[in-house]
């Protein structure tokens, strides 16, 4: 008993549109493959500190710009000249957003890559507009707002546990100069003047020993941030995914066209002069003496491997495509292929399997 599949299972020759321009990558995916050094602690923690403060530098300047190129993009819209104003905020945007991966590659290793549209054939026009159609500089322009925040809270919190660290650890040197009168904390608290810096050092020892685990997960924020909002790779995979399964179908297609010109070129030459060598022989067979036999046999024989050699053509060319798969559709064409074969065939034909798919699937099942 042979099963006959839902031919869609297996293909998918639904029309996709590919008039998108080709995405052009930038960023880390020839390194993905490299080996990469793990920096010491020590090492880490200067890379966080630095990325961490250095960040809402870059971070208040995006922010600035984005927000006022962005604003008065919209503002002067109507008048045409806004629509310009937002193209220079995403290039601006994208600038920035550069940026910010160099600083996250410094700071963690690799980031995944990320891909922008080039720009697409026509009118200058066209090509300076390109951009506003680029997911991706729309999302760099999100990053340099949302991001803000975030780099705002990850330099106070940096800051305030360096200070903490640091200013804990020294009190008992730098308290003395303070002018009096001086009351801290730890006098509201009611706690006796002796054990103030060692309750100070205590303090400034929980900073300095938290201060890494603090900079990394701020450090390992941001970078997480930049790479849901500044990488693309998955996006690039739906884009080479589609692009494959197009040519996957134009192949397809092409085979199928291939085939049934193979068939009609061999049904209208071959087959042809097959028949008409048949008919001259017979011609022939009628015209010659009765009496010659070993002449009769000659053409019996011709007659004969005509008539196989027409048969084998025809049987060859029904397998390539065969009529019956272009009138009655690709159910009727498996019926007639089992009805034909030399062992004994079952057909189990699946709900919606009878009806007619494209010509290309139908060819390729």
């Amino acid at each position: 008993m042979t099963t006959l599949p839902d031919p869609t299972a297996a293909l998918d020759s639904r029309p996709m549109d590919h008039a998108d321009p080709p995405l052009q990558a930038t960023g880390d995916h020839h390194t993905r493959g490299a080996p990469t050094t793990v920096p010491s602690r020590l090492t880490q923690l200067g890379r966080d500190l630095g990325y961490n403060l250095a960040a809402l530098f870059i971070g208040v300047i995006a922010f600035s710009v984005a927000i006022t190129l962005f604003s008065a993009g919209l503002g002067t819209a109507l008048i045409y000249i806004g629509i310009f104003v937002l193209v220079g905020a995403l290039f601006t945007a994208s600038f920035f957003a550069a940026g910010e991966r160099a600083l996250a590659r410094w700071n963690s290793g690799p980031m995944p890559p990320t891909y922008y549209r080039t720009a697409p054939g026509g009118s200058a026009l066209r090509r300076m507009l390109a951009p506003l159609a680029d997911a991706q500089r729309w999302k760099d322009l999100i990053h340099a707002v949302v991001s803000f925040p975030v780099r705002v809270l990850a330099f106070s919190v940096t800051i305030t546990w360096i200070g903490g660290a640091l200013g804990g650890l020294t009190q008992w040197f730098w308290y003395r100069f303070i002018p009096e009168p001086k009351e801290d904390v730890w006098d509201l608290l009611g706690i006796a003047p002796v054990w103030h810096p060692w309750i100070q050092v205590g303090v400034g020892i929980v900073f300095l020993l938290t201060l890494f685990p603090i900079t990394r997960g701020l450090a390992l924020l941001q970078r997480a941030l930049a790479i849901g909002l500044l990488t693309n790779e998955r996006r690039a995979l739906r884009e080479e995914t589609t692009r494959l399964t197009s040519s996957r179908s134009q192949v397809i297609a092409a085979e199928a066209g291939t085939l049934r010109r193979i068939e009609r070129d061999i049904h209208d030459g071959p087959q042809q002069r097959l028949v008409r060598m048949a008919m001259d022989l017979e011609a022939a067979k009628r015209r010659i003496d009765p009496q010659d036999h070993s002449t009769r046999e000659l053409i019996d024989a011709a007659l004969s491997h005509s008539k196989d050699a027409l048969s084998e053509l025809r049987a060859l060319s029904r397998g390539i495509a065969p009529p019956i798969l272009t009138d009655r559709g690709l159910v009727a064409a498996f019926e007639a292929a089992a009805a034909t074969s030399p062992l004994p065939v079952g057909l189990n034909i699946r709900p919606g399997a009878g009806r007619r798919f494209p010509a290309t699937i139908e060819q390729a099942a």
